[in-house]
Protein backbone atom coordinates (compact mmCIF):
# COMPACT_ATOMS: atom_id res chain seq x y z
CA UNK A 1 0.00 0.00 0.00
CA UNK A 2 1.73 3.03 -1.23
CA UNK A 3 0.50 6.98 0.91
CA UNK A 4 1.31 10.30 -0.92
CA UNK A 5 4.93 10.60 1.62
CA UNK A 6 6.16 7.14 -0.56
CA UNK A 7 6.56 10.11 -3.53
CA UNK A 8 8.05 13.00 -2.54
CA UNK A 9 11.74 13.27 -3.41
CA UNK A 10 12.81 13.66 0.27
CA UNK A 11 16.01 15.23 -1.18
CA UNK A 12 14.82 17.46 -2.98
CA UNK A 13 13.05 21.13 -2.17
CA UNK A 14 9.72 19.75 -2.83
CA UNK A 15 10.33 17.07 -0.33
CA UNK A 16 11.24 19.84 2.50
CA UNK A 17 8.51 21.83 1.88
CA UNK A 18 5.90 18.92 2.35
CA UNK A 19 7.46 18.35 5.68
CA UNK A 20 7.57 21.64 6.59
CA UNK A 21 3.94 21.99 5.45
CA UNK A 22 3.00 18.90 7.85
CA UNK A 23 4.67 20.18 10.65
CA UNK A 24 2.97 23.69 10.67
CA UNK A 25 -0.73 22.14 9.77
CA UNK A 26 -0.22 19.77 12.44
CA UNK A 27 0.35 22.49 14.96
CA UNK A 28 -2.23 25.18 13.30
CA UNK A 29 -4.75 22.22 13.70
CA UNK A 30 -4.32 22.23 17.39
CA UNK A 31 -4.82 25.37 17.77
CA UNK A 32 -7.91 26.15 15.45
CA UNK A 33 -9.67 22.85 16.09
CA UNK A 34 -12.11 23.83 18.51
CA UNK A 35 -12.54 27.57 16.81
CA UNK A 36 -13.16 26.12 13.39
CA UNK A 37 -16.15 24.98 14.67
CA UNK A 38 -17.24 28.30 15.11
CA UNK A 39 -17.23 29.14 12.04
CA UNK A 40 -18.39 26.04 10.33
CA UNK A 41 -22.11 27.77 8.89
CA UNK A 42 -19.52 30.29 6.61
CA UNK A 43 -19.98 29.30 3.29
CA UNK A 44 -17.58 29.45 0.50
CA UNK A 45 -18.78 32.65 -0.78
CA UNK A 46 -17.96 33.86 2.64
CA UNK A 47 -14.54 32.46 3.08
CA UNK A 48 -13.54 34.19 -0.09
CA UNK A 49 -14.91 37.60 1.07
CA UNK A 50 -12.85 37.25 4.62
CA UNK A 51 -9.67 35.82 2.23
CA UNK A 52 -9.40 38.85 -0.10
CA UNK A 53 -10.64 41.37 2.86
CA UNK A 54 -7.29 40.06 4.70
CA UNK A 55 -5.20 40.69 1.41
CA UNK A 56 -6.14 44.18 0.90
CA UNK A 57 -9.82 43.00 -0.78
CA UNK A 58 -8.48 42.19 -3.82
CA UNK A 59 -6.62 39.26 -5.19
CA UNK A 60 -5.82 37.16 -8.65
CA UNK A 61 -7.53 34.19 -8.87
CA UNK A 62 -4.21 31.70 -8.43
CA UNK A 63 -3.31 33.24 -5.33
CA UNK A 64 -7.04 33.03 -3.90
CA UNK A 65 -7.39 29.21 -5.43
CA UNK A 66 -4.18 28.16 -4.03
CA UNK A 67 -4.92 30.76 -0.36
CA UNK A 68 -8.27 28.84 0.15
CA UNK A 69 -6.53 25.21 -0.52
CA UNK A 70 -3.58 26.31 1.62
CA UNK A 71 -6.08 27.67 4.40
CA UNK A 72 -8.48 24.73 4.20
CA UNK A 73 -5.24 22.49 4.45
CA UNK A 74 -3.75 23.93 7.73
CA UNK A 75 -7.15 24.27 9.68
CA UNK A 76 -8.20 21.05 8.77
CA UNK A 77 -11.67 23.37 7.44
CA UNK A 78 -11.45 21.36 3.90
CA UNK A 79 -11.77 17.74 5.75
CA UNK A 80 -15.41 18.85 6.09
CA UNK A 81 -16.05 18.91 2.58
CA UNK A 82 -17.08 22.99 1.86
CA UNK A 83 -14.40 23.50 -1.31
CA UNK A 84 -14.45 19.99 -2.49
CA UNK A 85 -10.34 20.12 -3.75
CA UNK A 86 -9.66 17.52 -6.34
CA UNK A 87 -6.16 17.25 -8.39
CA UNK A 88 -6.40 19.06 -12.04
CA UNK A 89 -4.38 19.53 -14.93
CA UNK A 90 -3.21 23.10 -12.43
CA UNK A 91 -3.18 21.58 -9.24
CA UNK A 92 -5.99 21.60 -6.74
CA UNK A 93 -8.96 22.70 -7.76
CA UNK A 94 -12.60 23.07 -6.66
CA UNK A 95 -15.85 24.02 -9.01
CA UNK A 96 -17.67 25.35 -5.54
CA UNK A 97 -15.07 27.89 -5.85
CA UNK A 98 -15.25 28.84 -9.17
CA UNK A 99 -19.13 28.73 -8.69
CA UNK A 100 -18.98 30.92 -5.62
CA UNK A 101 -16.83 33.14 -7.68
CA UNK A 102 -19.16 33.65 -10.63
CA UNK A 103 -22.43 34.22 -7.79
CA UNK A 104 -20.33 36.82 -5.82
CA UNK A 105 -19.44 38.71 -9.57
CA UNK A 106 -20.95 41.49 -10.09
CA UNK A 107 -22.69 42.20 -6.71
CA UNK A 108 -19.86 41.49 -4.19
CA UNK A 109 -17.11 41.28 -6.80
CA UNK A 110 -15.36 42.79 -8.94
CA UNK A 111 -13.85 40.71 -11.71
CA UNK A 112 -11.02 42.21 -14.02
CA UNK A 113 -8.99 40.36 -16.70
CA UNK A 114 -5.70 41.98 -17.59
CA UNK A 115 -2.48 41.43 -18.91
CA UNK A 116 1.06 41.55 -17.14
CA UNK A 117 4.36 42.91 -18.83
CA UNK A 118 5.41 39.73 -19.16
CA UNK A 119 2.20 38.87 -21.27
CA UNK A 120 0.67 36.63 -18.99
CA UNK A 121 -3.55 36.87 -18.79
CA UNK A 122 -4.58 37.39 -15.07
CA UNK A 123 -7.96 37.59 -13.13
CA UNK A 124 -8.06 39.74 -10.45
CA UNK A 125 -10.87 39.99 -7.97
CA UNK A 126 -11.94 42.97 -6.00
CA UNK A 127 -14.44 43.40 -3.01
CA UNK A 128 -17.27 45.85 -4.48
CA UNK A 129 -18.52 46.68 -0.72
CA UNK A 130 -16.66 46.00 1.99
CA UNK A 131 -19.04 45.89 4.81
CA UNK A 132 -19.95 42.43 4.59
CA UNK A 133 -16.28 40.71 4.36
CA UNK A 134 -15.68 43.48 7.80
CA UNK A 135 -18.27 42.10 9.35
CA UNK A 136 -17.82 38.48 8.91
CA UNK A 137 -13.93 39.32 9.57
CA UNK A 138 -15.49 40.49 12.95
CA UNK A 139 -16.53 36.96 13.43
CA UNK A 140 -13.92 34.78 13.15
CA UNK A 141 -11.89 33.13 16.14
CA UNK A 142 -8.59 34.86 16.81
CA UNK A 143 -6.90 31.57 16.05
CA UNK A 144 -8.65 31.42 12.44
CA UNK A 145 -7.34 35.13 11.92
CA UNK A 146 -4.44 34.43 12.71
CA UNK A 147 -3.81 31.71 10.57
CA UNK A 148 -4.98 33.90 7.60
CA UNK A 149 -3.18 36.89 8.18
CA UNK A 150 0.58 35.17 8.70
CA UNK A 151 -0.49 33.45 5.40
CA UNK A 152 -0.97 37.05 3.99
CA UNK A 153 2.55 37.74 5.19
CA UNK A 154 3.90 34.09 3.93
CA UNK A 155 2.88 34.61 0.86
CA UNK A 156 2.39 38.39 0.02
CA UNK A 157 6.09 38.95 -1.45
CA UNK A 158 5.62 35.97 -3.63
CA UNK A 159 4.51 35.52 -7.46
CA UNK A 160 1.56 33.54 -8.98
CA UNK A 161 4.07 31.22 -10.19
CA UNK A 162 6.02 30.55 -6.69
CA UNK A 163 2.57 30.23 -4.40
CA UNK A 164 1.99 27.73 -7.47
CA UNK A 165 4.92 25.73 -7.02
CA UNK A 166 4.74 25.82 -2.90
CA UNK A 167 1.29 24.42 -3.05
CA UNK A 168 2.40 21.54 -5.46
CA UNK A 169 5.23 21.19 -3.34
CA UNK A 170 3.16 21.05 -0.52
CA UNK A 171 0.33 19.16 -1.43
CA UNK A 172 1.84 16.83 -4.11
CA UNK A 173 -1.58 14.53 -3.54
CA UNK A 174 -3.02 17.67 -5.42
CA UNK A 175 -0.26 18.08 -7.99
CA UNK A 176 -0.30 14.79 -9.48
CA UNK A 177 -1.98 15.38 -12.94
CA UNK A 178 0.01 19.09 -13.43
CA UNK A 179 0.89 19.93 -16.74
CA UNK A 180 3.21 22.70 -16.31
CA UNK A 181 4.17 25.10 -13.90
CA UNK A 182 2.98 28.80 -14.44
Amino acid sequence: MSSDWDEIDWEDQSGLIAFREWKKRSKIRIKTESDLKKVLDFTPEDWILVLLHLNGNSLNKIPLFKGLHIFGERTGLNDSGIFSWYPSDFGAYSDVVEASLKDLVPDKLEHIIGESKEGHVFKKYIIRDNEQAEKLCSLLPDSIKNVLIEMREEFKEKRASEIVNYAHDAYPEYATKCKVSV
